[in-house]
């Protein structure tokens, strides 16, 4: 149960930490480290798919890889859409 209760507070700690990063963090920065995170995720795509095609064997190691990498690009996708429609759905308020 201890052990339970430390995991939890050192996951709040570390939740409230980067909530007051991007707090801090200005759209620039934010903006350019999603680029930099876009450009890292791309390339190790990339790779992680080249290797892929140069196993001889028929199970590639790196098919589980792959399946896990759209699974989150799916979850991701289905994220973004749904921010978008919600963000549609949203009537300003009138003062």
């Amino acid at each position: 149960m201890n052990e339970l209760k430390t995991a939890n507070e050192e996951f709040n700690t570390k939740y409230l930490s980067r909530t007051q990063e991007y707090g801090d963090a200005s759209p620039e920065t934010i903006k350019t480290k999603r680029e930099e995170t876009n450009t890292a995720y791309y390339a190790l795509r990339d790779r992680i798919d080249a290797l892929h095609l140069l196993v001889e064997t028929p199970m590639s190691p790196y098919a589980t890889v792959i399946n896990q990498l759209n699974a989150l690009t799916d979850q991701y996708n289905k994220l973004l859409i749904n921010r978008t429609d919600n963000m549609s759905t949203e009537t300003p308020e009138n003062s």
